[in-house]
This record gives C-alpha cells, sequence and structure tokens, in this order.
C-alpha cells in the first residue's frame, strides 16, 4: 500500500482506545443527540455530551446532481468518498475522545474561482475564467480530554486540518491548506447546573499555485473585490501565478448545562476571523474580517418515557473587507535608482457582508420497549446582505426558515431499523438588489447566482438505517436521499454509509 493508505490507517487506529467502558452510557435517538449540539460541544461538557456509541468507524459515499439548482463555484455535479472514526471513553470524572478523518471529493464543472474556503477569504479570491473539474484531498485529526479536579473540570482539545484541491486542466490550480486549532476550557458547580467556559484559537493558511503545461500558453487571471470588480494591479496574463492567504481566529464560549440533563441549557459565543491575502509581489491587497456571535438556549425534560425540549438558537456575522493600492517607487537610499520597493498609497473599506438566522425548535419522543419515536419541527428567519461601497452595489435578502422531521427506531434483541423523514421549505420574504447589469464581469460570476440565492426551495430528506450486533460488535449500513431546489429544478443527493460501532 502506498504512504496515503497506510496514514489513513493510523489515523483510523488511533481512535481505537475509546473501546473501554462508559458509565454514563444513555440510550439516546438520534435527534437528540443533535439537538443540543453547540451547547454540548464545548470541551468541558464532554462528560454531560449525549453520545450514541463509545466508538465508530465508518466509510461514507456521496453523490450530488444539480445540473439545473447550483452556485458556479460549486459545480454541476460531486461525489465524495470519506474514511473516519471517533471515540470517546468517560466515567463520572474524565473524559477522553479523539476522532480521525480522510476524505477524497470531485467538483464537476465549477467555474470562477481557483481558490477553496471562500467563507473565509469573503469576495477577495483569485480566479481565471476557464474553470473546470476540480479533484481534492481532506485529513482530519482531533483529540481531547476532560478531567475533574476538586470541584473544577478542565478540559482541552487540538486538532489539526490538511487539505489539497487541484485541477488538471490548463490553467492548473492547486491550493494547498493548513489550520491547527486549540480549544480550552473549565466548569464549575452551581447548584444543580455547570457553568463552564471555553478559548479558542487557530491559525489559517491557503497556498495558491496555478501552473500551466501547454507551451506559450497565457491565461488571464482576476483578483475578485466582489460584484464582478477586481484588482487591475494585481490582475494580468501569465502562465504561472501565486498567492498566500494567512489568518487566524480566537473566541470565547460560556455555557450553562444541568448536571442531571433535565433543566435550562444555554451557550453564547464570540469569534473573530480575520484572513490576509498576499500577492506573488510581496504585497498586502485584501483583508477580510469576521466577527461573529451565535447563541442557544434551551429546556430539556427527560425521563423513562419521553423526551420533551426545546431550544432558540442563532447567530449574527458581520464581514468587512479592506482593499489597499500601492505604487512602486525607488528606495530612498539608493543614489541609481534600481531598488524599488511598494509603499502603501491609500486603503479603505468598501466591502461589506452580514448574515443572520433566528430559528425556535421543539422536539418530542416517546420511549418503548421495542421502538422509539420522534418529532421535531423549527421555524426561523435566515438573513443575508452584501453591499459594495462606492460604487454603491447591493444585494439582499430574508427568508423564512421552516423544517420538520419524524422518525421511528424499531429495536430487536440484536437488530434494529431506524427510519426518518425530513422536510423544509424556505420561502422569499424580501429581497433588494443593486447590481451593475450591463458589466460582463459580474455577469459572467456572479448573476447566475442570484436566480438560485433569490428563490424559495423545498427540500426533503429520508433515512434508513439498519444496525445488527454480533460478538459485542454493531454493524450498521444507512442510505439517505435528499433533494432541494424549485419546480424542476433542484439538487439530488445520496449517501451510502456503513461500518462498526461498540
Amino acid at each position: 500500500m502506498n504512504r496515503r493508505v497506510h496514514c489513513i490507517c493510523l489515523l483510523l487506529l488511533s481512535t481505537l482506545w475509546g473501546y473501554a467502558g462508559d458509565s454514563t452510557l444513555v440510550r439516546y435517538t438520534l435527534p437528540y443527540i443533535g439537538f443540543f449540539e453547540t451547547t454540548y460541544s464545548n470541551p468541558a461538557a464532554a462528560l454531560w455530551r449525549p453520545v450514541r456509541d463509545r466508538m465508530t468507524v465508518e466509510a461514507t459515499w456521496q453523490q450530488r446532481n444539480a445540473p439545473n439548482y447550483h452556485l458556479i463555484r460549486e459545480g454541476k455535479r460531486a461525489h465524495s468518498f470519506e474514511l473516519s472514526a471517533e471515540g470517546i471513553q468517560r466515567d463520572a470524572r474524565s473524559a477522553f475522545w479523539g476522532s480521525a478523518s480522510y476524505r477524497n471529493h470531485k467538483r464537476i464543472g465549477t467555474h470562477w474561482t481557483d481558490v477553496t474556503d471562500l467563507h473565509r477569504i469573503g469576495p477577495y479570491q483569485v480566479t481565471d475564467s476557464i474553470g473546470g473539474n476540480v479533484s481534492g484531498e481532506e485529513y482530519l485529526l482531533s483529540g481531547g480530554f476532560s478531567l475533574t479536579a476538586g470541584q473544577y473540570i478542565w478540559s482541552m482539545e487540538a486538532g489539526y486540518r490538511a487539505g489539497n484541491d487541484y485541477r488538471k486542466r490548463d490553467p492548473r490550480p492547486k491550493t494547498t491548506i493548513s489550520e491547527p486549532y486549540l480549544r480550552i476550557g473549565a466548569a464549575l458547580p452551581a447548584g444543580d447546573y455547570r457553568l463552564g467556559v471555553t478559548l479558542s484559537a487557530s491559525l489559517y493558511q491557503q497556498r495558491l499555485h496555478v501552473t500551466t503545461v501547454e507551451p506559450n500558453r497565457s491565461d488571464t487571471y482576476f483578483a475578485m473585490k466582489g460584484f464582478g470588480m477586481y484588482d487591475r494591479l494585481q490582475s494580468g496574463y501569465g502562465s504561472n501565478f501565486n498567492w498566500l492567504y494567512e489568518g487566524n481566529n480566537y473566541g470565547l464560549s460560556l455555557f450553562a448545562l444541568p448536571e442531571t440533563g433535565n433543566g435550562w441549557i444555554g451557550s453564547a459565543a464570540f469569534l473573530s476571523e480575520q484572513t490576509e491575502s498576499y500577492s506573488k509581489a510581496n504585497m498586502y491587497p485584501f483583508l477580510f474580517r469576521t466577527r461573529t456571535f451565535n447563541f442557544q438556549a434551551g429546556h430539556s425534560r427527560r425521563n423513562d418515557y419521553e423526551t420533551k425540549a426545546i431550544k432558540v438558537e442563532g447567530y449574527l456575522q458581520q464581514g468587512n473587507g479592506k482593499e489597499r493600492i500601492y505604487e512602486h517607487v525607488p528606495v530612498d537610499d539608493d543614489p541609481d535608482d534600481v531598488l524599488h520597493e511598494y509603499r502603501l498609497l491609500s486603503e479603505s473599506r468598501r466591502y461589506k457582508r452580514d448574515t443572520g438566522k433566528l430559528k425556535a425548535s421543539f422536539l418530542r419522543e416517546w420511549y418503548h420497549t421495542k421502538n422509539d419515536l420522534w418529532v421535531e419541527a423549527g421555524a426561523g428567519v435566515l438573513s443575508f446582505s452584501e453591499r459594495y461601497v462606492s460604487p454603491d452595489y447591493k444585494i439582499a435578502h430574508t427568508h423564512l426558515d421552516i423544517s420538520a422531521r419524524t422518525g421511528m427506531e424499531f429495536v430487536g434483541d440484536k437488530s434494529s431499523l431506524i427510519t426518518e423523514l425530513k422536510v423544509g421549505y424556505r420561502p422569499l420574504l424580501n429581497s433588494k438588489k443593486t447590481v451593475p447589469d450591463t458589466d460582463e464581469l459580474f455577469n459572467a460570476s456572479m448573476a447566475p447566482d442570484l436566480d438560485i440565492i433569490l428563490s424559495g426551495p423545498f427540500s426533503g430528506e429520508c433515512l434508513v438505517r439498519y444496525e445488527y450486533l454480533r460478538d459485542k460488535v454493531k454493524w450498521f449500513v444507512s442510505g439517505n436521499v435528499s433533494f432541494r431546489g424549485i419546480k424542476d429544478r433542484n439538487s439530488v443527493a445520496v449517501q451510502l454509509t456503513a461500518g462498526i460501532k461498540l
């Protein structure tokens, strides 16, 4: 086997220590595990985190087909294969957990981007006008612990993400991503509750290197600024192109949860993030910064027969971009004017992007000897606003977000069958746009997405999972089909998963 396969096997084996017993293991349904995930994801909340199994190793294949309902940078079709493992070992006073995954993916028919992680860099992407099929790989590795010392709980979690995307067509962009992160937390008792805090930080880097194989070929590259505009100094013709994105983020999260699992649950978090770009001439033309506040608050009541849970959650993110203009001038102390340097002439904050969400949900579960039944429903609003100042361009829209899910788990002596159905609808409440309709670059790179963004799509998903217990190992296979779209324009995805649980 090659080194990649050996690396995957080692990453998966790193989580097998989670086979040890778990005295806090409780029977949870699939929807309850994710209902308060935002709060329980804090490292210091690991002792109370709802988990269904001590360890899971699984392989997943996914296929998406969206010829008439896709964003131009996501492609018409995509498929991926993922191999992952996660495990947790805990008792009444400590918890240890870890996870590892490898993902191979391919997007068909992408256009107007040569980079990835667009949410990190805002509109400041480098692109060519050719497009094509993008392949890539991604590795994730994380682990953490939570220990009780007296009345306090101390915890830490660290992880690393690495990936690369590439295209086998001239011009041939290749991105390499590196992102380590660290989270440190603590919790203390307050009556029947635990109050906790989490500090987080990460570093981010994305390198872009574009090469051309065909001799004497020269392509046009654009350093985009949003709404079809681009930096003319950083754009131009060439057979090779290099760009670097570097950034960091830091955050603070506060949470409260009941020690018994019954009571009020909530969290609030703030995250500040910035990503700066570097051109091949060692200039710093763009910086994109976001500040995000998110919260979750709810109540849960569980007994041997049923669960009743409600929550309100949401987020508000404000993003802005800074653009810089340089001049190429001789160095002051060079009498022959041979050495030159770039000096900052001006900088401005012209790009702004604000997003928000507010949603209320409830979950009801009924437990019986041989089956469990659940119903979940929610309603809220989603808002988005993107603006470029001078010239004054703007896109803004608000959607109503309605969702519902219901399912049942049939439990046998050695097997179980899970079925679930999800539906959703996001009607457009209002929208505003002032865009450069006659601009050729805008019409090619952004205008096709407006029909998707300003639509009111329906969505649905059907899941079937079968689990079988043999020799203390639970084997499972699952499949789900999902769709999203309007009338005869839609996106359909199929996912198949198989693995083992302990």
